[in-house]
């Protein structure tokens, strides 16, 4: 076991966690007489304040060369940190003693799902939630009646202010629903360079840290290490049933083997984790078969040393993608 948890480590890439502007020139085709400085300034908590691209012409003459500034602002549309969360509210656990984290959670459909499952019919995941945490009349009782809670995480900064005004109204029903966005799990804090493939079509499924369009479009998230979410839950929750739908493009290469190291794929920490795989996009064949080994490791039924192994499935939902079902009062 320890030659296995040193493996892992190696699996581990290191990220500055430094809370300084993170500063990168990036090259246009050759044709292109411009060169792109990107300035993305991150703060103490992993939020991105702000990014701005300066784009400099090397056409220009004169002393002072032409430049071309754009910026993009996200802080008006950031959910809160869970760690800012958690230190607002440091009963941000207490009471929940059936936990769903939607890690990937797009525009939050599995949580409506979860909340609200007359919406969605003919969806495979219901059954999940069905064993999991009782009957649709169950669920759909308050909080306080039930101890459901909900954790969401989303890279994807589009979806933010869906997921705010579906928190907002989710909690109005007494349904304690948290969302963490635009925020990327990884195994360390930092920031995260994502691609837009899909440019809001078919949701912008395709947002991914692998640029698999020429036309895909750079976005830069704030990254958290999920492991320590996990210890933070694990620690002040109270025990009881916890289910994670992980969909994640390939992140899980970074997130899972902490998890593994740490000894958080035991039931006493999550009980199920429904997985979408993406070895798919890896490339090199060191990547393919790192992947490969890992993923042996988290499906094994002995990765967990102090008592019963986290059960993993291989099953992805996609039903309802472009979903747009009224909110509760609506």
């Amino acid at each position: 076991m320890v030659a296995v948890l040193l493996h892992l480590l190696t699996l581990v890439t290191a990220v500055s966690t430094q809370a300084v502007p993170i500063v990168r020139q990036e090259k246009l085709p050759e044709s292109s007489t411009e060169a792109i400085v990107r300035f993305h300034a991150v703060g103490a908590q992993g939020e991105l304040i702000h990014q701005t691209a300066m784009t400099q012409d090397s056409s220009d003459t004169g002393a002072t060369k032409e430049l071309k500034r754009r910026e993009t602002r996200v802080s008006s549309d950031h959910l809160r940190t869970w760690r800012q969360a958690f230190e607002e509210d440091p009963a941000m656990f207490a009471g929940c003693r059936s936990i769903f984290l939607d890690v990937g959670s797009n525009r939050g459909t599995h949580v409506r799902k979860m909340f609200e499952p007359q919406k969605y019919p003919g969806c495979k995941y219901l059954n999940m939630f069905d064993k999991g945490f009782g009957a649709a009349e169950k669920r759909a009782k308050p909080f306080n009646e039930t101890g459901i809670c909900t954790f969401g995480f989303e890279a994807n900064p589009l979806w933010t202010s869906t997921l705010q005004q579906l928190e907002k109204a989710y909690t109005a029903q007494g349904w304690r629903v948290k969302w963490f966005a635009p925020v990327a799990v990884g195994n360390t804090t930092g920031s995260l360079d994502f691609w837009d493939v899909n440019h809001g079509a078919y949701s912008d499924w395709g947002f991914s840290v692998h640029k698999r369009s020429p036309t895909a479009t750079e976005v830069v998230v704030p990254q958290i290490d999920f492991s320590a979410f996990m210890e933070e839950l694990h620690k002040n929750a109270p025990s009881g049933y916890r289910l994670m739908k992980m969909d994640i493009e390939s992140a899980e290469f970074q997130v899972l083997p902490k998890f593994v190291t740490k000894q958080l794929l035991c039931k006493n920490v999550v009980d199920t984790i429904t997985m979408e795989w993406h070895d798919r996009f890896l490339k090199t064949e060191a990547s393919k078969q790192q992947a490969k080994h890992l993923e042996s490791l988290v499906n094994s039924p002995e990765k967990c040393t102090s008592g019963p192994s986290t059960t993993v499935i291989a099953f992805d939902d996609e039903s309802y993608l472009n979903d747009g079902k009224p909110l509760p009062g609506h």
